[in-house]
């Protein structure tokens, strides 16, 4: 549906009173890469407690959605919410391991205008909670669990426009996560996700001119 205008300068109608809708996929490759928040990227996954000192990480792939809308409260500044919604299921030969997750956050996000092509900072941050299912068919062992999770992230990304109200975005940055069990004990036991990555996706701005 969308179509690449090849003739004339293209502008974003990023002015103020507009609206941002947009939706971004993330692809990761860490150890819990569903509260990575990055589309390609490779982290760190760290588990720390406090009386602890040998950390462990793994390695994971998952695929999620981040809606998101905002509103331009003066030109080529808009700021936001951001959904973080996913399911993740990963299964081998003995044991299957789930989760569902719900978090949403403010965005901020400044455009730079150009024709074409416009470069854009953004910073975000987000607060959720999620569940976590595992079952060992070997040992007929079955967890469940329940924790919340904050988050800050920040980036630099170009808008690349397809037309005067529709861009595909590739945002490339920085995410912090800290994700900790809500039947917590004196352990104070954290999951820590650092990312480098991606976050890619299609952003339609609405509004009169």
């Amino acid at each position: 549906m969308l179509t690449v205008l090849s003739c004339g300068n293209l502008k974003a109608q990023t002015g103020k009173g507009k609206f941002l809708i947009g939706d971004l996929y993330r692809f990761g490759i860490t150890g819990y890469g569903y509260i990575s928040q990055m589309n390609i990227g490779f982290g760190t996954n760290t588990y720390k407690s406090d009386n602890s000192e040998d950390p462990s990480s793994e390695k994971f792939l998952t695929l999620n959605l981040i809606p998101k809308a905002g509103y331009f409260f003066a030109d080529n500044l808009a700021v936001g919410l951001d959904m973080n919604l996913m399911y993740l299921r990963n299964k081998d030969e003995h044991y299957t391991y789930s989760v569902n997750m719900l978090g949403a956050g403010p965005f901020i996000r400044y455009y730079y205008p150009m024709d074409r092509v416009m470069p854009f900072l953004e910073v975000n941050s987000s607060f959720g909670r999620g569940r976590n299912r595992s079952y060992s068919d070997a040992t007929d062992n079955e967890y469940e669990s329940v924790f919340y999770l904050n988050s800050f992230g920040c980036g630099t990304g170009i808008a690349i426009l397809l037309s005067q109200k529709v861009s595909f975005d590739v945002i490339a940055g920085y995410n912090r996560v800290v994700m900790k069990d809500l039947e917590d004990n004196d352990l104070n036991y954290r999951h820590i996700t650092e990312s480098l990555g991606l976050k890619l996706g299609f952003t339609v701005i609405l509004g009169s001119k």
